[in-house]
């Protein structure tokens, strides 16, 4: 058994004894706590990968104002980018597209 699941029996069987054995009401107190960890879990998933998009968005900034005009929202540009790659700079599809918008080299060149 994984520590994550030992300490959460643990945990039950602790809210349960202390509940007065009422394994009913504990059990909707562990559903409490697990929505919550879950809440938890999620918002720092979330930090943490808008920390490491983060590395990006000068470029994206950058390059979005010139293609598409000072008025275009860069954050389209670069949901476009995790879309295609998930932010991975050497990402290659199976066609030959490359990078983190996977262009086709011939594109690439084109607008280069």
């Amino acid at each position: 058994m994984r520590a994550r699941g030992r300490h959460t029996l643990a945990f039950a069987l602790a809210l349960t004894a202390a509940l007065g054995g009422n394994a009913r009401r504990a059990g909707a107190q562990m559903e409490q706590l697990a929505k919550f960890s879950e809440a938890v879990s999620h918002t720092a998933d979330a930090r943490a990968t808008a920390r490491s998009t983060s590395r990006f968005d000068a470029l994206f900034k950058k390059y979005s104002k010139r293609s598409f005009g000072i008025d275009f929202d860069w954050r389209y540009f670069k949901a476009q980018a995790i879309a295609e790659s998930e932010l991975k700079p050497s990402a290659h599809s199976v066609v030959g597209a490359r990078g983190l918008m996977q262009l086709m080299p011939s594109t690439f060149r084109a607008i280069q």
